[in-house]
């Protein structure tokens, strides 16, 4: 009975140990890209991506103008228009996590960004930047207001264009929660 127990701890040592190498090898490892941001101001960001796989480094900077360095040394210089800046970026991720809270119209999805004290131009980078369709946005609203209180159809489409919904939005959404 000893000897059985004693072999179990043996392999759960065994084990623990090469659990914690592979921990240990790895965490000082980067398999593809790493991108590493850097503020200069609140206007500039660089932001670095390293690609490993193919000997490249890109230093791109929210001024866009790039620096790109290959394996044998050699650098070239590019230009690239509307690198976002760390305001921008900053409102395109809480606009994400709004809308993965609850419905927005694009309208009003700006103006809660505005609310939060984000630039009009950084709001506006936001919305637009989304890959967002307006009219789901409006069809949750309505479900969401459908599942607390009732409302007629046109009611509930004269909430949802208050909303900042369009009357395109607003209709597709009425039509298609009172199917």
């Amino acid at each position: 009975m000893e000897n059985q127990n004693s072999g179990k701890i043996t392999i759960v040592i065994i084990g623990t140990i090469l659990l914690l190498i592979i921990v240990f090898y790895n965490s000082g490892m980067t398999y593809g890209t790493q991108k590493d941001d850097s503020i200069i101001d609140d206007n500039t960001v660089i932001t670095t991506s390293i690609e490993y796989l193919d000997g490249t480094e890109t230093v791109q900077r929210s001024d866009g103008k790039d620096l790109t360095s290959t394996p044998n040394g050699s650098t070239k210089s590019s230009s690239t228009a509307n690198v976002a800046t760390m305001g921008e970026l900053n409102a395109l991720k809480k606009a994400t996590e709004y809308l993965n809270v609850m419905h927005f119209s694009k309208k009003g999805l700006k103006e809660q960004l505005l609310f939060g004290k984000f630039t009009e131009s950084e709001a506006e980078y936001a919305v637009t930047k989304l890959d967002i369709d307006w009219k789901l946005q409006a069809v949750g609203k309505a479900q969401d207001y459908l599942n607390s209180m009732s409302f007629s159809k046109q009611e509930l489409k004269e909430q949802l264009e208050f909303e900042g919904f369009t009357s395109d939005e607003a209709k597709y959404a009425v039509d298609a929660v009172y199917k």
